[in-house]
C-alpha cells in the first residue's frame, strides 16, 4: 500500500523554473538529464494512397469551382479604436441583397445605448444592432452587392451602379438572416462578425475579437437568429409562450400527454445556435435581446423563463417522453427520448439560461457590477456544451466574462498586512515608481512574443487573445495559468480541450507535401470528447462517460477528495528557448524556490529553426512535455469489462468481494463496504459524504443481477413501482460508473486485501496508479513505448477505495518532494 522513500542525487541543468515548488534543500532539488521527445514522433507516418489522393483532389476542385470569389477589398481601420458596421440597404423581400460597410468609433467600455430603433447616425453614440447566429456549413455562394461608403448617414440612401464596389459571398444561414432583418423602407445598421471583421487579416481579427464585449454591450439590440422557419416554428413558439402561464403549467403536465408538444421544446433546445460558444458572451453582455426563428420572435427574457420553467418539470416531462410501449409509436424516433441517450439538462440551451443569470451581479438597471466566476470555471466546466468553429475560441470567447480576466474583477483582495498610504503625495510617488518598473518588466518579457496590439483589458498574456499561437500553446498556456492560480493539478482531470481544427482537403495535401504533421495535443491536455457528455456535438446523444472525480473547479477549496494530503503541485512545463529573449519565459510566482534549477536539460531548442516560419507569427512555446512529482501506488491487474449503457459486469462485484453464488439473504452486512462505496465513489451526487442508506439500496439492487452476474441499472430504474431511494441510488451509480472499468491492483490496503478501484474505459493491465502532488485524486499513467528516455502518457483519473483522502501519505517524511521520482508526461 505504501511506497518506499529513496534519496536521489541528480545533476543540475538549465531551463525554465517550475510554477509551484516545495520546500527542500538545494542539493535535493536537482533532476536527471532526459532526452526530450517530439510528440509528433509518436504518430504513425501518413500513407497517401492513390484513391485518397484522387478523392482529395476532387473535393478541392469541387470546392474551388463552387465557391465564388469575393471581389470586395477591405479598407484598413484603426482596429483598436474603430469598427465597421454593415448597412443593409432597404428593399423588397425578393430584391438582391445590397449593403455598405461604414467605419465608426468603437463604443467605449461602459457605454449604454438607449432602447430604440437603430439609427443611421454612425458618429460616437450611434445605434446599431448586433447579430448572433450560427455560421453554418456549406459553401459561401450567396452574393451581396457591396457599395462604397458615400459618407451619407440618412435614413435611406439611393445608390447607383457607380457606387457598387464589388461583392461578398456568405453562407445560406447568414443570407437568410440579412433578408429577414432588412426593412422595405429604411436602411438597417447591424454588426455581423463574418462581414464586419476582415477575416483574412489575422492582426485585425485578434484585435476586434478581443473587443467583442464592447461591441455587443454597446449594441442597441442583439438579434438572435435561429434560422429559417420550419413547419414547427409557429407551433413551437406558441407552446413556449403558453408555458409562461404559471397557472396553466401544471395543467399542461397533467392533461397534455401529447409527446409532440413537449418534443417541440426539446428539439428547439437542440438548435445549432445553442451550441455556439460565442453566444455566451453575445447574450450575457446584451442590454436587450430577442430570439427570431423565421418570422416568429420572442424576447429573450420570456424565452429564458419558459425554458427554466420547462426544466422545473423535467422529471414529469421525462416520463411523458419515455420510450413508448406500442410498436407503431416506437418507429417515430423523434417523438420520444431513449433512457440514457439524451438529457435536456445537459443541452446548451439549459446551460445558457442558467449561466446568464449566474455570471454577474447586476444593478437594478442591468449594469454589471461584478463578475462572479473564474476563467477556469467557465472554460473547463460551465460552458462545455458550447462549440467554437476555431478551437482557440474555447478560451477566447469567454475572456470578457471571467472575474480574473476583466479589470473590475482581476485585482486580488488587498492583504491584511498592506496598510493604505494616507499621504496623497507619497501615494502618488509610490504608484508612479511601481507602474514604471511594472511596464519595464512587461516590455522585457513580452517584446519578442506579443503581437503589436493594445491589450485593453489587461488580461494575463498567457490567455490573452492571440490567433497567431498554435493550439498546443493556447491550451498549455491556459493550463499553466490555471495551475498557478488554483495551486492544484485537478485541471489535468477536467476534460475541456477542443480537438485541433479539421484540415480542408487542400490543407491536408499541403501538409503532406511539406512533410509536417497535423497538430496533436499531448495526453496531459484532456480532451472534451472524454467529458461525461462528450464534446458539444455529442451532448445531444446523452451520457458517454462517468462524471469527473475531481468535481467542479468552483469547489477548489472544497474538493471532493484529498488524495495528495494537501501537498502543493510540483510541476514544470517543457518549453522551447525563444530566440532574442534574455530568459526562457520564466514565470514569476509567489511560491517557494522559484529560481530552482530546472529538470530538463535539452530545452534550448528554437521554434524558429524552420525557415518557413514568418513573423509576426509567434514561435512555438511549449514542447509537449510536463514534469510532475508524485509516487506510484501500484499497477492494475486484469480490469473488468466496460460498464456499457448502464450494465455493470459481474466481474465488478466479484472484485469488490460480493459472490453471486452465496446466499442472497437481505441483511446489510452482506454487502462489502468497498463494493457499495466504490459504486458511488464514496460520495453523494453533490460531493457530500455518501448517505448511510446507500448500502441498503445496494443490497436491494444486487437481488436483480442476471444469471451471468451482470446488473442492468436502467432496467431496475424503469421498473414500475421501484422504490424512490433505489432509483436515487442507481442514478448516482450511473454518474460514477458509466463507461468505466473496475480493477484490482497488485498492491494491498490496510486490510491486507488488494486495492479495489474504478478507472477510465481505456485502462489496461499494467497501467500505473499514481498520486501526483497537488492532484486531489489518483491518476493512471502508462509508460510510453520509446527507445530513449522515460516518458508517460496520462490515461485519466481513477478512484481507489481507501486511498482518496491522503491515506498513502500518512507516514510521509519531512521533505517528501526531494525523495520521490517525478514523471515526464507527453
Amino acid at each position: 500500500m505504501f511506497f518506499s522513500w529513496t534519496k536521489r542525487t541528480e545533476p543540475a541543468t538549465t531551463g525554465p523554473a517550475p510554477i509551484v515548488l516545495p520546500q527542500s534543500s538545494a542539493e535535493d532539488r536537482e533532476e536527471p538529464d532526459v532526452i526530450q521527445p517530439e510528440i509528433g514522433a509518436l504518430q504513425k507516418p501518413a500513407l497517401i494512397q492513390n484513391g485518397l489522393v484522387k478523392r482529395s483532389l476532387k473535393n478541392i476542385v469541387d470546392q474551388k469551382v463552387r465557391q465564388p470569389k469575393d471581389t470586395y477589398e477591405y479598407k484598413d481601420i484603426a482596429y483598436n479604436k474603430e469598427i465597421r458596421v454593415l448597412k443593409i440597404m432597404h428593399g423588397k423581400e425578393d430584391a438582391p441583397l445590397s449593403c455598405m460597410l461604414c467605419t465608426t468609433v468603437l463604443p467605449s467600455p461602459g457605454y449604454r445605448p438607449s432602447h430604440s430603433e437603430p439609427s443611421n447616425d454612425t458618429r460616437p453614440g450611434f445605434k446599431y444592432w448586433a447579430l448572433s447566429y450560427w455560421w453554418g456549413d456549406g459553401v459561401r455562394n450567396n452574393r451581396i452587392e457591396m457599395y462604397n461608403d458615400t459618407g451619407g448617414r440618412g435614413e435611406t440612401q439611393t445608390m447607383t451602379d457607380f457606387n457598387i464596389s464589388s461583392s461578398i459571398h456568405v453562407r445560406d444561414n447568414l443570407a437568410a438572416a440579412l433578408r429577414q432583418f432588412r426593412h422595405e423602407q429604411k436602411d438597417v445598421n447591424i454588426w455581423v462578425d463574418a462581414i464586419c471583421i476582415n477575416q483574412k487579416n489575422l492582426t485585425e481579427k485578434t484585435a476586434q475579437v478581443s473587443r467583442m464585449d464592447q461591441i455587443y454591450s454597446g449594441a442597441d439590440h442583439v438579434r438572435i437568429w435561429l434560422g429559417k422557419s420550419t413547419t414547427e416554428t409557429k407551433e413551437t413558439f406558441e407552446f413556449l409562450k403558453s408555458i409562461l402561464d404559471l397557472q396553466e403549467l401544471d395543467k399542461l403536465i397533467n392533461i397534455n400527454k401529447d409527446r409532440k408538444k413537449w418534443m417541440l421544446i426539446v428539439n428547439l433546445m437542440k438548435n445549432p445556435w445553442f451550441g455556439r460558444r460565442w453566444v455566451i458572451q453575445e447574450l450575457a453582455l446584451a442590454m436587450r435581446a430577442s430570439v427570431r426563428w423565421g418570422e416568429e420572435e420572442i424576447q429573450w427574457t420570456n424565452f429564458a423563463e419558459a425554458i427554466a420553467l420547462f426544466m422545473t418539470k423535467h422529471d414529469a416531462i421525462k416520463q411523458i417522453l419515455g420510450k413508448p410501449n406500442n410498436f407503431e409509436a416506437l418507429q417515430d424516433r423523434s417523438s420520444y427520448i431513449i433512457e440514457g441517450q439524451l438529457d435536456p439538462r445537459a443541452l446548451g440551451a439549459n446551460t445558457l439560461v442558467n449561466a446568464t443569470s449566474n455570471l454577474f451581479r447586476r444593478s437594478p438597471d442591468g449594469t454589471i457590477q461584478e463578475r462572479l466566476l473564474t476563467l477556469e470555471v467557465l472554460v473547463s466546466s460551465m460552458f462545455l456544451p458550447f462549440e467554437a468553429s476555431n478551437p482557440k475560441d474555447t478560451i477566447y470567447a469567454v475572456l470578457s466574462l471571467a472575474k480574473d480576466t476583466f479589470p473590475d474583477g482581476s485585482a486580488p483582495p488587498t492583504p491584511s498586512w498592506m496598510k493604505p498610504i494616507k499621504d496623497p503625495l507619497l501615494a502618488k510617488i509610490v504608484k508612479t515608481i511601481s507602474q514604471y518598473w511594472m511596464d519595464v518588466y512587461k516590455r522585457r518579457l513580452f517584446s519578442k512574443l506579443s503581437e503589436p496590439l493594445q491589450n485593453h483589458n489587461g488580461v494575463d498574456h498567457r490567455v490573452a487573445t492571440d490567433y497567431g499561437k498554435c493550439l498546443t500553446d493556447v491550451c498549455a498556456d491556459f493550463m499553466e495559468y490555471c495551475i498557478e492560480n488554483s495551486k492544484s493539478l485537478d485541471i489535468l482531470c477536467r476534460h475541456w480541450a477542443p480537438r485541433p481544427e479539421k484540415l480542408t482537403p487542400l490543407e491536408k495535401l499541403e501538409t503532406e507535401k511539406s512533410g509536417k504533421k497535423q497538430e496533436q495535443l499531448p495526453s496531459w491536455i484532456p480532451s472534451v470528447e472524454d467529458h461525461a457528455f462528450g464534446g458539444p456535438a455529442g451532448v445531444k446523444d446523452g451520457r458517454r462517460h462517468g462524471d469527473s472525480f475531481v468535481g467542479e473547479p468552483e469547489r477548489t477549496h472544497r474538493q471532493h477528495y484529498n488524495a495528495s494530503a494537501g501537498l502543493r503541485p510540483y510541476v514544470r512545463f517543457g518549453k522551447y528557448q525563444v530566440i532574442g529573449s534574455r530568459n526562457n519565459t520564466e514565470i514569476k510566482t509567489n511560491f517557494h524556490f522559484q529560481n530552482e534549477t530546472p529538470i530538463v536539460k535539452d530545452h534550448d531548442r528554437s521554434a524558429l529553426a524552420d525557415s518557413k516560419e514568418k513573423l509576426p507569427t509567434p514561435p512555438k512555446k511549449f514542447d509537449g512535455t510536463l514534469y510532475v512529482k508524485g509516487f506510484q501506488l501500484g499497477t492494475i491487474d486484469n480490469p473488468s469489462g466496460r460498464v456499457l449503457r448502464g450494465v455493470i459486469p459481474g466481474e465488478a462485484f466479484k472484485y469488490g468481494g460480493w459472490n453471486i453464488d452465496q446466499d442472497k439473504e437481505r441483511t446489510a452486512n452482506k454487502v462489502p463496504d468497498q463494493l457499495w462505496r466504490t459504486l458511488v465513489a464514496d460520495r453523494g451526487s453533490h460531493g457530500t459524504n455518501a448517505p448511510t442508506w446507500y448500502h441498503r439500496a445496494c443490497l436491494e439492487c444486487l437481488q436483480y443481477v442476471d444469471p451471468t452476474g451482470d446488473l442492468n441499472t436502467n432496467e431496475i430504474k424503469n421498473l414500475k413501482g421501484a422504490p424512490s431511494t433505489m432509483v436515487m441510488f442507481l442514478e448516482r451509480v450511473q454518474q460514477v460508473v458509466w463507461n468505466r472499468r473496475f480493477f484490482l491492483m497488485n498492491s494491498k490496503g490496510r486490510d491486507g486485501k488488494a486495492l479495489y478501484g474504478l478507472g477510465p474505459h481505456t485502462a489496461v493491465s499494467g497501467d500505473i496508479v499514481c498520486i501526483l502532488f497537488g492532484c486531489s485524486v489518483p491518476v493512471l499513467l502508462r509508460k510510453a513505448n520509446l527507445t530513449h528516455g522515460e516518458f508517460y502518457t496520462l490515461v485519466g483519473e481513477c478512484y481507489v477505495h481507501g486511498m482518496m483522502d491522503g491515506e498513502a501519505l500518512t507516514m510521509r517524511p519531512e521533505h517528501p518532494y526531494s525523495r520521490v521520482n517525478g514523471f515526464v508526461l507527453i
